[in-house]
């Protein structure tokens, strides 16, 4: 495979997982998922899993756009940072969802609002836009 072919594919393979992202932030969102035709999160339990696999499409998003030189080594990083943090504060209201839910739905809606954040920086970054404000 040529370095184009394989530029190419890592471009396709980081569009997909920001897509991937950007799905699963949507479907936080009552009306968002519902106009995708999906099924929205009715409950926190379903929250934290739609915010889960927005941790896992952002890491695997950041890997593409890293590995086709996309965003630099230095600013990956730094994002990877970024979203390991939000994945701790996940496992931290999944750890209070029992005693504390309302606390767990705002530790969730805060780590949901900092992947948005990400997403739309890995977005710029992929359109190559002359400025992207960083997460």
């Amino acid at each position: 495979m040529n370095v184009i072919s394989r530029t190419r594919s890592a471009l396709v393979t980081a569009g997909l997982a920001l897509g991937l992202l950007t799905l699963s932030l949507l479907c936080l969102d009552l009306s968002g998922c519902a106009s995708l035709g999906l099924a929205p999160a009715t409950g926190a339990q379903e929250q934290l899993a739609y915010a889960y696999a927005g941790v896992t499409a952002a890491l695997n998003t950041l890997a593409s756009a890293t590995s086709s030189g996309v965003v630099s080594s230095a600013e990956a990083t730094t994002v990877n940072a970024d979203i390991l943090a939000v994945k701790s504060a996940l496992d931290t209201a999944n750890a209070a969802m029992s005693t504390n839910e309302p606390a767990a739905v705002q530790a969730i809606t805060a780590a949901t609002a900092t992947l948005a954040t990400i997403s739309s920086y890995l977005a710029c970054e992929q359109a190559k836009e002359a400025s992207c404000p960083p997460p």
